[in-house]
């Protein structure tokens, strides 16, 4: 009677063991230290979110796919692949989980883990963890920015900017903002340095860094809370300015909530253009390309070849293109070569015109009589050198302006009337 009983005791018991064996495996903590297990992207209603996820199995994970509901949230399910990771390794999963509904919590999270999208179960938590949603993101406010009086607005070189704002909204002991830099102006964060002015007793001792991927610069470290509307002023410096004239650039500057997807408050604004200087081109010359006709020699009538000289402040890259104005005392479409072969001038408009530099694709412009295009073919800097076949005519001849652009047609460098000749005979 005993071994019956004893046998049907041990069947038992080996059955609950292969049940159990087809449980799935739970899913828990990282061991990996984290903040959280659950982070939103945004925690605001209204907002387009992600939902990150960090977790481990006690098993091995094949390629496989993480499947998430979340409950009081949508009847949607929410699926990413993820990787092969062993046992104990943190897994990261993230979820675009669309727009966040009414603030509120939302949860618990049932998180899965199958071979296939829909497949057999390998390991899983019912009530992985719990978020909230808060209220909308406040609407921004108005940020201020300008060179800092002391600071060069002159297109491509390093410069210092202030920044001005006026928190309203709580902030909290080690919270955050983030500036938000324009792709318009350069940043070097290793010449960076901030200055305070108002607001120095909350910030003095705060640190800064610089994320190239975002372009944006965090500011953290701030100890003591602020709850009073307060003005804030500092200057940072490592900008270099636009390498051409351009528009209005926008900035921003966000507080965020430590340890939250939480935005305190927003500020905004821009900066316009309109004070930046362009580079300053030096003229060198503007002579007769035979060595035996002196500049001083020149007579109006004259037909000669002239070579121009002059050196750019700033680089050029491909696309950027340099204008030449010529007064309108010259003709520069008087003559032109009959045949290349035999070098022979004959009277049409077509001109001659011809570029010392391999990186310059010079041409006339075909509205203007008196004006000659570079456009860069590569990258150039220095000196550019052009060859044009003249002929002088009354007044007195000289080069107008000089310009060099970039490929949206915002000047980068500059110079005035330069080069004017006084005719050895005046005209008769």
């Amino acid at each position: 009677m005993f071994l019956p009983l004893l046998i049907l005791s041990v069947c038992g018991e080996l059955f609950v063991s292969f049940d159990k064996m087809l449980d799935p495996a739970p899913i828990g903590w990282p061991k990996t230290w984290v903040s959280n297990n659950v982070e939103l992207s945004t925690n605001h209603e209204g907002e387009s979110a992600f939902l990150t996820l960090y977790f481990s199995t006690s098993i091995d994970i094949p390629d496989s796919y993480a499947t998430i509901t979340i409950e009081g949230y949508s009847d949607s399910s929410y699926s990413v692949d993820i990787s092969e990771t062993l046992k104990g390794v943190m897994i990261t999963a993230t979820f675009d989980i669309d727009t966040l509904p009414a603030a509120g919590s939302y949860g618990p999270i049932s998180l899965v883990i199958s071979l296939v999208d829909g497949g057999s179960i390998i390991a899983a938590s019912q009530s992985f963890a719990t978020f909230s949603v808060t209220d909308p993101v406040p609407d921004s406010e108005i940020l201020t920015v300008a060179w800092n009086a002391d600071a060069t607005k002159v297109v491509s070189e390093d410069t210092s900017l202030d920044f001005s704002f006026t928190i309203t909204s709580d902030v909290e002991r080690y919270d955050y903002f983030v500036i938000g830099l324009s792709d318009a102006f350069g940043f070097d964060d290793k010449k960076a340095e901030f200055t305070w002015a108002d607001g120095s007793e909350y910030f003095n001792e705060t640190s800064f860094e610089y994320d190239s991927d975002s372009n944006c610069v965090t500011v953290y470290g701030i100890v003591d809370p602020v709850y009073d509307s307060t003005l804030v002023t500092f200057t940072l410096s490592g900008f270099s300015n636009p390498r051409a004239k351009a528009a209005a650039s926008s900035w921003s500057l966000t507080f965020y909530r430590f340890g939250t997807s939480t935005t305190v408050e927003i500020f905004a604004g821009t900066l316009s253009g309109n004070s930046l200087t362009a580079g300053a081109i030096t003229f060198n010359s503007w002579t007769p390309t035979n060595d035996y006709i002196a500049k001083a020699e020149i007579v109006s009538g004259l037909l000669i070849f002239m070579d121009l000289e002059f050196t750019l402040a700033h680089d050029l890259v491909s696309g950027d293109y340099i204008e030449i104005t010529f007064s309108s005392y010259v003709d520069l479409h008087y003559t032109s070569y009959t045949t290349d072969t035999e070098q022979a001038i004959s009277e049409d408009s077509t001109g001659v015109l011809i570029s010392g530099n391999a990186e310059l694709d010079c041409e006339y412009d075909g509205d203007n009589d008196f004006l000659v295009t570079c456009i860069a073919n590569d990258n150039f800097s220095g000196k550019v050198s052009i060859t044009t076949l003249i002929y002088f005519g009354d007044g007195a001849p000289s080069i107008t302006t000089i310009k060099s652009k970039n490929s949206d047609d915002n000047e980068i460098d500059t110079v005035g009337k330069s080069g004017e000749i006084t005719y050895a005979v005046a005209w008769a």
